[in-house]
């Protein structure tokens, strides 16, 4: 066909309306999901324009254009299509509009998007004002609980004076029920009879549905009463509504002298179906069958079902039904043969399932997605087998064949079936299942490849639910995949659902066999926050993990981690220290704690306390601030190592200016300072070659590899002076433009600026000093084959 519209495009022959619109539909129907139907359609929507063929044509090419972009998912596009016919004053039809919000809520988008496009049209005046726009504006906002937006829509459709049409106040009085609000649906029916519309059966069993559930009887009444002067048809569903049960809703019809339908009955045995009151649904079709009412199809089909729900009844009373069906001259259709396939599960007769599909072929219908459901749900219920899951891969592949899309009850019973063929790993690699380098240690087999590929087309094509998660993450840590199942949680983690704690504890104990503390009480976090209760397995994973973390935190390693400093008051203190404390606090602010309560402290005097802070606190620095006659305004700098006192130096403050005294700009927070330290004392004095050492260490911070210098914001200026004394200078570093590349620098006062007294010392311990140079594992082996290689 399409080589037939090329040659006579080329030869300038005629084409009617008619041709454009059936070679648009065919290219749309052949589509094979490539690049090239669209191709195809955008030349001919050109040809189209050419010949300025009616509007209308073009337009109907174009919402088949839309429609070929939503079926790839591809909204943007789509987009432009309907912006290139408002600019080009070709005006959206309603198909237009509802094929582009229909894939824009397919595809998935913002509400608000919505909105936008609404008013883009109406900007241009070109939204097809139709009734049925309305409806779906309403029912989009409306199923959401969105009644603002609704209404809003709804008084729009009422204010345009656009015909009545029942089924959009319908969809309205359903938003207000949506919304919990049945004072608006009846409020709706109100202004739908002042209107001169007339109610239909629809409307009146809605809103008896919803006055009914708000147990406003009084108003349920009142509309029966309507419903019936108003002369409409009425039906046994309007009785059920009303909130009889179908045996008295059938005497009641029969006083009323209403007859009872094949319609009555059918919604008579839902009623109870939904009710899993299966026997009370076959009283009902006894019922039907005494009154020579003939069941149709549907009939059947509803009691099939709640036979092979009930398994109180045998599974050859569905398939005698399904007989007297055949013989009654009715053709089974497929949720009849689905049904029949349910049936087949709980005999396990797998067989008899298949034949049934064959069987389908005869009828020429085609099975659908619960079809091949219920096939693999008996699957996957077996024990399994080389030929069972040969059968499994048979029916994959017919879904595939008829493209019928799998939902997500199909991808996770078919993931089911194909764990059961992955071997668990029984001998663990040495080393655990992940490598240093971060891959797995375990070489992945073939069922898992497959499970992976088919969980990765899920995103393209359904939901992913808790269960998904489950079976991969088990399947992948029982054959050794764990970097694989990690990646498969932390899916898991970002759409918040909450997995079994069979899942948790599995994933605790395959990092604790590789060795990945720190990943393992990262998940017990992620359960506390989905709010999983743990139990006891949980809890001893996670207590282990936290324990070796704990320790292998406090070895010696090659690159410390950042020491955290307390700065403390004492009993008795004076707002010089108080001041003089809450300065260094706030140079050191990203690695350290203030207390700022008063504590019974004397670290000259009782060690005890200081070892208790520490350890508490996990603090390599403590900084103590007291006040005392004959030690006033004192400093006491104590440096821990494995929570002893490693060494102390006591300062007094005898004049200070403070950050807060000085005005202008001050440091980030976290910023390690230039530190300069003037006075020959800090090379050739003991104690002032530990002071030194000891204010190193303390604003020493992380250990960097690289220096910005835009990070160079403070300098800390440190002389030793005459009479025993230390004086603190700290400056901002402005850095001003010089007329070349290297900056001019300046400083200015920030603050603290304190003169000190060095008052008293008490020098490390030699044994605990060594301990504390103690030099790791690591840096012994990479200095030695340093040396080795320099001989």
């Amino acid at each position: 066909m399409w080589i037939d519209y090329c040659s006579r495009v080329e030869q300038e022959a005629k084409l009617t309306e008619s041709d454009f619109i059936q070679l648009c539909g065919r290219i749309k129907k052949e589509d094979g999901q490539g690049i090239e139907s669209i191709k195809c359609l955008q030349a001919v929507l050109r040809e189209i324009h050419r010949r300025g063929m009616p509007r209308d044509t073009f337009v109907q090419g174009c919402n088949m254009l839309i429609h070929l972009f939503i079926q790839r998912r591809d909204l943007k596009s789509a987009k432009l299509v309907v912006d290139g016919m408002v600019r080009s004053n070709y005006k959206p039809n309603g198909v237009t509009v509802r094929t582009l919000i229909g894939g824009m809520m397919t595809i998935g988008c913002n509400l608000p998007d919505i909105h936008e496009f609404y008013d883009m049209l109406q900007k241009n005046r070109m939204w097809p004002e139709e009734p049925a726009t309305y409806k779906l504006l309403i029912s989009i906002f409306g199923s959401r609980g969105l009644i603002d937006s609704a209404r809003i829509y709804f008084s729009t459709y009422l204010r345009k004076k656009l015909p009545l049409d029942e089924s959009v106040f319908n969809m309205m009085m359903y938003a207000y029920k949506t919304a919990e609000s049945p004072e608006g649906a009846l409020a709706v029916y109100k202004q739908m009879l002042r209107r001169g519309a007339k109610p239909t059966p629809a409307n009146y069993h809605l809103l008896i549905t919803i006055l009914k559930e708000a147990n406003m009887i009084e108003e349920m009444n009142q509309v029966y009463a309507d419903m019936r002067a108003s002369g409409t048809q009425m039906n046994g569903s309007h009785l059920t509504a009303m909130g009889w049960n179908p045996k008295e809703a059938i005497k009641e019809m029969d006083k009323l002298e209403m007859p009872c339908s094949t319609r009555d009955f059918n919604s008579f045995i839902v009623y109870y179906t939904k009710k899993n009151q299966f026997a009370d649904a076959l009283d009902i079709f006894h019922v039907m069958q005494e009154r020579d009412i003939q069941p149709d199809v549907f009939s059947y089909s509803i009691i099939m079902d709640a036979l092979a729900k009930d398994h109180r009844q045998p599974v050859e009373a569905v398939f005698s039904l399904f007989e007297e069906m055949k013989s009654q001259g009715l053709h089974p259709d497929v949720p009849v043969y689905t049904t029949l396939m349910s049936a087949c599960a709980r005999s396990n007769d797998l067989d008899k399932a298949m034949g049934l599909l064959s069987e389908m072929e005869g009828y020429n219908l085609l099975p659908n997605t619960y079809t091949f459901n219920s096939i693999l749900s008996l699957l996957s219920r077996r024990a399994m087998n080389g030929s069972d899951f040969k059968h499994a891969a048979l029916l994959w592949n017919k879904m595939t064949e008829l493209n019928i899309k799998p939902d997500t009850r199909s991808f996770n019973i078919y993931l089911s079936i194909l764990s059961k063929s992955v071997r668990p790993l029984n001998d663990k690699p040495e080393g655990g299942l992940w490598k240093i380098d971060g891959t797995d240690a375990v070489q992945m087999s073939r069922p898992v490849k497959e499970m992976l590929h088919l969980y990765r087309s899920m995103r393209r094509t359904c939901k992913r639910d808790f269960l998904t998660y489950t079976v991969m993450i088990n399947t992948l840590i029982d054959s050794g995949q764990l970097r694989q199942a990690m990646q498969v949680y932390n899916d898991a983690k970002v759409t918040r659902l909450r997995l079994p704690i069979s899942v948790y504890n599995s994933m605790m104990k395959a990092l604790e066999q590789s060795g990945q503390e720190s990943q393992i009480l990262n998940i017990w976090h992620d359960m506390k926050s989905v709010e999983v209760l743990p139990d006891n397995d949980s809890y001893t994973k996670a207590k282990n993990a936290r324990s070796k973390r704990f320790l292998k935190n406090r070895e010696a390693k090659v690159h410390e981690n950042p020491k955290s400093t307390l700065f403390v008051k004492g009993s008795t203190t004076s707002q010089v220290v108080t001041d003089a404390l809450k300065d260094l606090f706030s140079l050191k602010r990203a690695n350290a704690a203030y207390f700022s309560k008063k504590n019974e402290i004397k670290p000259f005097e009782d060690e005890t306390k200081i070892e208790f802070l520490s350890r508490k606190n996990d603090a390599a620095f403590l900084v103590v601030g007291t006040h005392s006659k004959k030690r006033p305004h004192n400093l006491t700098f104590v440096r821990m190592f494995d929570y002893q006192i490693l060494d102390m130096f006591e300062l007094g403050i005898e004049k200070g200016t403070f950050l807060s005294e000085i005005k202008g700009p001050k440091c980030s927070t976290g910023i390690k300072p230039l530190m300069i330290f003037n006075g020959e004392r800090f090379d050739q004095d003991e104690t002032y070659k530990s002071i030194k050492n000891y204010l190193l260490d303390l604003f020493n911070g992380e250990v960097t590899d690289f220096v910005n210098l835009a990070g160079l914001e403070y300098v800390m200026s440190w002389t030793a002076a005459p009479d025993n004394k230390i004086l603190l200078r700290t400056y901002m570093v402005q850095l001003k433009k010089s007329g070349v590349k290297t900056p001019r620098v300046e400083l200015e006062e920030m603050g603290p600026m304190l003169d000190m007294v060095v008052r008293r010392a008490e020098p490390s311990k030699p044994d605990l000093m060594k301990r504390a140079l103690q030099m790791p594992k690591e840096l012994k082996v990479m200095l030695y084959l340093w040396s080795s290689r320099m001989c």
